[in-house]
């Protein structure tokens, strides 16, 4: 009696431990990541077979009895690997389908303003409410209480790259990517928190200045060798940053525009960044070249003549005029 009792409940056991390794088989089907599309009037039946043919459930008809009273929603989906049947359920009844990708490309040396423009024509914010989102992002460890007031407090600390961004997104989005970047790259680079403001302030004109990549590090040296000399920087992007526009060509009565991020009328550093720098700039910035080059002057293909005095410098201005008539 007792003999036939064991061999009933073993095989009692046996039939459940294999009802439960068919159930397992049928909720975690071990299914690949898959994108799919649930056309619109589609049945639960039709969902199910499709799903089935697609490798995402092993049985049709577990997957309609586990979707029994949820109204399942059309749309294309991202499955994700491994997904269990009642997570598949519950991913299309909530409707969590994908959604489209905007691109957002913003180029080193870009100021906030043409960061707000260019939101503003994706159709990612208008100008105000990107202005509000950087009211409130939070800026670097290092820098608070340096930053300039206004509209102008996170310039040179979003970063610039290109971000994808969910359509949906906005402004708060947009710039806390930007600003995540800046801080892997600032880490990166191993920039001190202490000279951080400095740092990146340097960085942003010699990313305004320096038009081929090999003269960055020898700009910012002339920017380092003058400021040590207590010289003004007679910068000609900080006087078209305070003037709000570019222009080609200063003009004689630009230089005295009363800005402090005029560096022809003030010494020292302007009170911020005035665009945003790369890489690039940065570690010119953060690892200047070092020599005895207190001028330059640029050549009409962008480079860039360097001197040691002012009277070479005036003689480098004259020749380059000189073969530009010339020419």
């Amino acid at each position: 009696m007792m003999r036939r009792y064991r061999a009933w409940l073993s095989a009692a056991a046996l039939a459940v431990l294999l009802a439960v390794g068919a159930w397992a088989a049928l909720e975690y089907p071990q299914n690949p990541a898959k994108r799919i599309t649930i056309d619109p009037g589609w049945s639960t039946a039709r969902i199910a077979e499709h799903l089935e043919a697609e490798g995402l459930v092993r049985d049709a008809a577990y997957f309609r009895w586990r979707a029994a009273g949820q109204s399942l929603k059309a749309g294309t989906y991202d499955i994700p690997a491994n997904i269990s049947v009642g997570e598949l359920v519950a991913l299309l009844a909530e409707g969590r389908t994908v959604r489209d990708w905007v691109t957002v490309t913003i180029p080193e040396g870009w100021t906030l303003e043409q960061m707000a423009d260019r939101v503003a024509e994706l159709g990612i914010a208008d100008r105000a409410a990107f202005f509000q989102a950087l009211a409130v992002a939070k800026p670097p460890a290092g820098v608070e209480g340096k930053l300039p007031p206004g509209n102008r407090r996170l310039e040179g600390y979003l970063y610039p790259d290109t971000y994808r961004l969910q359509k949906g997104d906005g402004a708060n989005e947009l710039i806390a990517l930007m600003r995540r970047r800046f801080d892997e790259v600032a880490k990166e680079l191993a920039i001190p928190p202490q000279r951080l403001h400095e740092v990146v302030t340097i960085a942003s004109m010699v990313e305004r200045e320096a038009k081929r990549p090999e003269e960055r590090r020898r700009i910012a040296g002339v920017i380092y060798n003058r400021l040590k000399k207590g010289m003004k920087l007679q910068i000609d992007a900080t006087v078209q940053y305070a003037l709000g526009k570019h222009k080609e060509r200063l003009l004689y009565e630009d230089l005295k525009v009363d800005s402090p991020y005029n560096t022809y009328r003030y010494p020292g550093l302007p009170p911020g960044p005035i665009a945003a720098p790369g890489r690039g700039a940065l570690e010119a910035a953060l690892h200047p070249e070092r020599h005895d080059f207190y001028y330059y002057v640029a050549r009409p293909d962008g480079s860039h003549v360097f001197s040691k005095t002012y009277e070479e410098h005036l003689r480098r201005i004259r020749e380059i005029r000189r073969a530009a008539g010339s020419s």
